[in-house]
């Protein structure tokens, strides 16, 4: 990891249109190469948050202003057909829950052959190769089963590992994975998290940006942390600090909770 900036988010304010603040002046740095965990209870603005870095609000629906700057660019003031260049390709998303992202009328293969040819203008079978050997990095089993299987005939935790992989092979430079585990049973929980951790292995100029309520998912993967609270950031700095030397009042209740799970596994 290095000190460059590949995502700076200044002052950021998302409000509704009547004018409830959402997300009210929240300011925090990506640098190349690391592994970021966002940590705060569900609706403390942090989904927002990367949807707004993904231009995925609606401007009918919200009202967004301050920066965004992806390698400089601000996000906020770019045209659709450029954020759709920056969108997985520069920018990949694995979402929470995987049936949103695939298309149940269509067998996996077939949509991640797709992805692929939108992305790296490349041909049918070029596509089929490299969605076969994506899948085989991440150990899932019979490739052809998968490729041929509609969404329904998988389970979550398969569709999740999926997604993560076309992800990959899309290779961003950030990737932004929002509640990936919230939605999974204990076990396949820990796959997805033993794999992220062999992704940045392989990867460490890969910047990923983690996003759960759960510290103990957060304590498993980052290096940094940013927490969250009623649409503020409360806390920032490198994870191994914060949790020895909390100093804002809801970051103690969470390593609080953190440290009682602990003692429950024990």
């Amino acid at each position: 990891m290095n000190n460059e900036k590949i995502l700076q988010i200044k002052n950021l304010f998302i409000s509704t249109k009547k004018g409830k603040k959402l997300v009210d002046n929240v300011s925090f740095d990506l640098k190349k190469g690391s592994t970021v965990g966002i940590v705060g209870a569900s609706g403390s603005g942090k989904s927002l948050t990367c949807k707004a870095v993904l231009k995925l609000l609606s401007e009918d629906k919200f009202n967004i202003t301050g920066n965004i700057l992806f390698n400089n660019e601000n996000l906020l003031k770019v045209k659709d057909k450029r954020m759709e260049k920056i969108r997985g390709k520069k920018i990949g998303v694995i979402f929470q829950d995987p049936m949103t992202a695939f298309d149940p009328c269509f067998k996996i293969g077939n949509q991640m052959v797709e992805t692929l040819k939108v992305h790296y203008k490349i041909s049918k079978r070029e596509a089929i190769t490299k969605s076969e050997a994506g899948l085989e990095k991440l150990n899932l089993g019979s490739i052809k089963r998968i490729m041929n299987s509609y969404p329904h005939m998988l389970s979550g935790g398969m569709l999740q590992r999926i997604m993560i992989s076309l992800t990959l092979m899309i290779e961003p430079e950030i990737i932004i994975a929002d509640e990936p585990t919230t939605a999974l049973d204990t076990k396949t929980q820990s796959i997805i998290i033993s794999e992220f951790k062999e992704i940045k292995r392989q990867n460490e100029s890969l910047t990923m940006l983690f996003v759960s309520h759960d510290l103990e998912v957060i304590s498993e993967l980052a290096h940094e942390i940013v927490v969250f609270n009623n649409g503020k950031v409360v806390e920032t700095g490198e994870l191994s600090n914060v949790l020895r030397n909390p100093i804002n009042i809801y970051t103690k209740s969470l390593i609080d909770q953190h440290l009682k799970f602990n003692e429950v596994k024990k």
